[in-house]
């Protein structure tokens, strides 16, 4: 069961999710997500990176819809992301890896613009801007927090690190509950 902590950070990342705020997470939020990153980053319909970034988010949906829509209806429902959250917290019993990992991974390839392996906090400051939170986050004190070992730049590893803190901490104060704005 979901403390009251990953309750709060899980119902404030669906909110993130959910771009047309009609109270369901679905493929149209997905692409909505794409087509604003894509603006923010000057990419044309037809680019290469935003094929990519299409392809990677379309992926994810598909996990999240495969995984959390449980009433089969092509769309996930607060208490359905809840459920699905609570069971991918655990990790697999005969791998002892996080499912939420590959998820972690799609993340911080939308995160990486230049695809170099490593986030500014500009490709951050974008990030965010594209799902609607920017202006209610101080990215840079949330990014400078982010980058463990403070080179200017967020790496795979300290991402992932991260994002482990904000589906799984119990820490109120862990850093990665910060990724998504305030909770």
């Amino acid at each position: 069961m979901l403390s009251p902590l990953r309750m709060r950070k899980l119902t404030r990342f669906f909110n993130v999710l959910d771009g047309n705020v009609n109270g369901y997470v679905e493929a149209f939020d997905f692409s909505r997500f794409v087509s604003v990153l894509s603006q923010i980053r000057g990419r044309q319909e037809s680019s290469p990176e935003r094929k990519a970034l299409q392809g990677a988010a379309d992926e994810v949906w598909k996990q999240v819809c495969k995984s959390a829509d449980k009433s089969n209806d092509a769309r996930v429902t607060l208490q359905e992301w809840l459920s699905w959250n609570d069971e991918i917290a655990k990790p697999r019993p005969t791998t002892g890896e996080h499912p939420y990992a590959q998820l972690s991974g799609r993340i911080f390839d939308a995160l990486d613009a230049d695809r170099n392996g490593a986030i500014t906090a500009r490709e951050y400051r974008d990030f965010l801007r594209a799902f609607g939170v920017g202006r209610d986050v101080d990215v840079d004190s949330v990014f400078a927090a982010l980058d463990a070992n403070r080179d200017g730049n967020v790496t795979s590893a300290e991402a992932v690190q991260r994002f482990a803190e904000f589906w799984s901490s119990e820490d109120q104060n862990a850093v990665g509950n910060r990724i998504f704005g305030p909770f």
